[in-house]
């Protein structure tokens, strides 16, 4: 029966087999054998005295690794890994390849390949894993700069170049693009107006070298130091600090006594500074920068609103369907009578699909195409419009009729009307014409009567 090791006697047995040499052993065995089952007892031998991720021993394989046997080994296990993948390929190939009379055995050995494979990387990867045991960041960062197969630089969160990649979300959002966008559409003002900023700094710098040198006195680490000492660095000093501060330079500039000569242009110093480059120059800046941002996020919701209400084959507006209750629904009409994917499935059927077999409509379409003509397509139109337009104009006939038939009652009760006046007045007309004669005859009767009795 076997005596349970302690972790403490465990690892005083592993600091033996370090002090008398069994790394070198390691590495030397796996480096001049290129035999599968000695490789894998090196392995085996290897994770045994790593057990439980003993320090010395970690430190002893890290010396090793700087010789030149460390490259060679890491190429070993490099080699070992590819000859399995070859292996196993093959097994896969072979048993692809056979007849039914060999499948089982070709099964068997294709499985026995596998095994060892799995058993070979499992090893590999168990010893990988305890060399870099409590987080031994030394030979973390020496696996990893290995140009050497699989033990190379395959990428981790450590690298120093590819966090680069991060920045493909930049392009797969909308947003942090409109942010890249907002500086870059407006580049050249922005550039101008830095321009203009690194004059008016320039000015600055040349003011603080010839009348206020002594004031650009710093506190550093090392105590107080002057960074005006020449023209050069007043102007770093200027640029670096002056923009870096709220307050302009006058912030990190010594503190003048008001006694002092020149305190009065001190403080038209710091104020102009402040006022040019602090507010204008800087706002300036970001104003161009903002402004962009909201007109590019005022294009993105334009754009959005486009696309939720505008159909895009036909053209038409949701309005042109919300207003009567006769049409069909925009969602109705953009899922079934102008559905975008209906006319990707017919492009790609008249693709594929063998010119001498086309109806009318099909070569047409199809040459419409070649020739890059959209006209086809049925621009500001919809069935359930016409339908619409068909019923409305239906409606406003029976309107007409009735409106007719209305204007002709109308016109007959006026010409009857106008009879009966006609008649009225002729009647009117007959009996005043009787009446005058009937006045004339009593006149000439009066006027005869009195002639004869004015004679007698």
């Amino acid at each position: 029966m076997e005596k349970d090791i302690t972790p403490k006697e465990l690892e005083d047995q592993q600091n033996e087999l370090c002090d008398v040499g069994v790394v070198a052993l390691i590495v030397t065995l796996v480096n001049i054998n290129s035999d599968a089952l000695v490789f894998l007892e090196c392995i085996r031998l290897g994770i045994a005295v790593l057990e439980n991720g003993n320090e010395k021993l970690q430190q002893a394989f890290l010396e090793e690794f700087n010789t030149e046997r460390g490259e060679t080994f890491l190429g070993a296990l490099h080699a070992h890994i590819q000859q399995s993948l070859e292996d196993l390929k093959a097994g896969y190939a072979e048993t692809t390849l056979t007849g039914s009379a060999h499948s089982k055995l070709t099964n068997h050995a294709t499985i026995q390949a596998i095994l060892r494979f799995l058993m070979k990387i499992q090893a590999i990867h168990r010893f990988l894993q305890l060399l870099c045991e409590n987080h031994n960041i030394r030979l973390q960062e020496y696996i990893h700069k290995q140009s050497i197969g699989p033990m190379g630089s395959s990428g981790n969160l450590v690298n120093d170049v590819l966090i680069i990649l991060l920045f493909d979300l930049v392009f797969r959002e909308d947003t942090l693009k409109n942010v890249i966008r907002s500086v870059t559409r407006n580049g050249v003002s922005i550039l101008l107006t830095a321009l203009l900023g690194l004059i008016v700094i320039y000015l600055f710098s040349i003011v603080g070298y010839v009348y206020l040198r002594d004031d650009f006195t710093i506190q550093t680490a090392n105590g107080e130091e002057e960074w005006c000492d020449s023209l050069l660095m007043c102007i770093v000093t200027t640029m670096n600090n002056g923009l870096r501060n709220g307050g302009g330079i006058g912030d990190v500039l010594r503190v003048r006594s008001k006694d002092e000569p020149l305190y009065g242009g001190r403080v038209v110093y710091d104020l102009m500074f402040y006022f040019i480059v602090i507010i204008i120059i800087m706002n300036l800046i970001f104003g161009v920068i903002i402004d962009t941002f909201a007109d590019l996020r005022a294009e993105k919701n334009d754009t959005e609103d486009n696309m939720k209400n505008t159909c895009y084959v036909c053209g038409l507006s949701r309005t042109a369907f919300d207003s009567s209750s006769r049409a069909a629904t925009f969602e109705q009409h953009t899922l079934t009578e102008h559905n975008v994917w209906d006319y990707v499935y017919f492009m790609t059927h008249l693709r594929i699909k063998d010119s001498t077999e086309f109806t009318g409509p099909e070569s047409y379409v199809k040459r419409m195409l070649d020739e890059r003509d959209n006209s086809w397509f049925p621009r500001m139109q919809a069935i359930s419009l016409l339908q619409r337009d068909k019923h409305e104009d239906q409606a406003d006939i029976r309107t007409l009729k009735g409106e007719l038939h209305t204007t002709n009652n109308k016109l007959d009760d006026l010409t009857n009307e106008l009879v009966s006046v006609q008649r009225t007045i002729k009647s009117q007309h007959t009996s005043m014409a009787r009446e005058a004669q009937r006045r004339d005859a009593n006149n000439r009767i009066a006027t005869r009567r009195t002639t004869n009795s004015y004679y007698q």
